[in-house]
């Protein structure tokens, strides 16, 4: 299928997937989509509300997807994902220069979710110079939902900006920006040059979270600030298998409007399970709850060195060969106006 500069407004899909586009395999023949150009908004549906693309167990591998410098905005679900739904057991799915803008799901990701549901065959999925500002989930995952069980999918998030993107608040209702959770050995997510900023989560991750340990998720130049979490992890809340290299990390909040009455932890960083390592990275200026404290990191973290830490109070953190560790919370690392 092929769709090129089109633009689809107020459709409604009474009940089903697809408020403007439905396509799936039927285990005989399998879908490949391009789209290039166009604009989809105010389109509904109670799953899906923009596109949705799926590929039914069975069928022959599809070739690659390709989204392209579209938008996808005001787009709303009563249910889930708020715009594009791509589940993909075989092909590939590459993404650029689109933008996500204000769409809304009652559920589970405001903008998009990439599903990948196959053991045996890997998907590939790109991300590259998209932006996702302004969308919301009524649980998880306000703007990327990533879900792999394949230990050879992987996704590639380059060059782009999640900004203001919301989950409700709940239990459960985390990832204000990225949601991972990949349920095979190793599945991975790597995510470079790329700024998260003012998303809120309704629960743990204000801008990130990775839920199983069977991921490996790296972040490579990206930036990190200005992010809220309910509970814990204002900027990243990971079980995973997590790196940071050449990352910053500041002013993001944990604990803001605590449910359950509890301290935020992480104002920054909280490592709850997997392993956290940080090289040539910034984590500093971040606090917890409504007092004020500064709390960069929480959980054991690993340094591979050249780091400037605020305060490491509560992460145990292991110094290494040029790291910088203030040791207080109002240790300044001087940083200039964000990007």
């Amino acid at each position: 299928m092929n769709l090129l500069d089109v633009t689809m407004s107020g459709n409604e899909a009474i009940s089903g997937s697809g408020g403007a586009v439905s396509t799936a395999g039927n285990g005989t023949t399998s879908p490949t989509v391009n789209i290039q150009g166009g604009v989809f908004t105010a389109n509904k549906a109670p799953f899906s509300a923009a596109i949705d693309i799926t590929e039914l167990s069975g069928s022959p591998s599809a070739g690659d997807h390709v989204i392209n410098g579209s938008v996808f905005s005001l787009n709303e679900s009563a249910s889930n994902i708020g715009a594009v739904y791509l589940r993909d057991e075989q092909g590939n799915v590459a993404l650029s220069n689109v933008q996500f803008i204000g769409n809304t799901a009652g559920g589970l990701a405001g903008a998009v979710s990439f599903q990948s549901i196959d053991a045996t065959d890997a998907t590939q999925i790109s991300c590259v110079a998209c932006t996702f500002s302004g969308n919301q989930a009524g649980t998880y995952a306000a703007a990327i939902r990533y879900d792999s069980s394949n230990v050879d999918d992987s996704l590639l998030i380059d060059q782009s900006v999640f900004e203001g993107n919301s989950t409700a608040d709940g239990a459960g209702n985390d990832g204000g920006a990225l949601h991972v959770d990949v349920n095979a050995a190793s599945g991975s997510v790597l995510v470079t040059n790329t700024t998260f900023s003012n998303n809120v989560s309704g629960n743990d991750g204000g801008a990130i979270f990775c839920e199983n340990g069977n991921a490996v998720v790296r972040l490579v130049n990206s930036t990190i600030s200005g992010n809220a979490s309910r509970r814990h992890g204002g900027g990243i809340n990971s079980a995973c298998e997590t790196s940071l290299n050449n990352v910053t990390v500041t002013n993001n909040t944990a604990g803001v409007g605590n449910m359950d009455n509890t301290t935020g932890r992480g104002g920054g960083v909280r490592r709850n399970g997997g392993t956290l390592a940080v090289q040539n990275s910034v984590i500093a200026g971040n606090i917890i709850g409504l007092n004020d404290e500064g709390e960069d990191c929480f959980g054991n973290v690993t340094s591979a060195g050249y780091n400037f830490i605020g305060t490491d109070n509560d992460c145990a953190f292991g110094i290494a060969v040029g790291d910088t560790v203030g040791g207080a919370p109002s240790e300044d690392p001087m940083l200039g106006m964000l990007a």
